[in-house]
């Protein structure tokens, strides 16, 4: 099955922006469809991978860098370094307000495009 992709328009769907880490404490800042703010603070690596499973698990994308990496490509990093890369979204802009998501397999050269609410839909590959 090849991995499917969604074009959008307007509010992006809630969107993992960035992920830093300052000393021990690791940061996962969030955007949601209204452009409303969120973070959550992982104290350490367990507390880190739990939120970045949660968020995996519900199908919340992960932006991707323009200039500098973004939180898409530290998620890579991060699940490589762990040897294991479950397939996740990433939410990448063509333009103000024109958007598009795109699932994460690795090895995938091909997608399928589909409805949003397939797409960001919590159902096994």
């Amino acid at each position: 099955m090849k991995p499917r992709f969604s074009l959008g328009k307007g509010s992006a769907p809630r969107h993992v922006v960035d992920i830093h880490q300052r000393g021990r404490l690791t940061t996962i800042d969030l955007h949601d469809e209204n452009g409303a703010k969120a973070s959550v603070e992982c104290s350490d690596r367990a507390e880190f991978q739990s939120s970045i499973e949660g968020l995996i698990a519900e199908r919340v994308p992960f932006a991707v860098g323009a200039m500098c990496s973004g939180a898409s490509e530290t998620l890579l990093h991060w699940l490589r370094e762990g040897g294991v890369v479950p397939p996740y979204l990433e939410i990448s802009w063509r333009g103000p307000d024109d958007w598009i998501v795109r699932e994460i397999v690795d090895g995938a050269i091909e997608w399928q495009e589909v409805p949003l609410g397939v797409l960001l839909a919590n159902n096994a590959l």
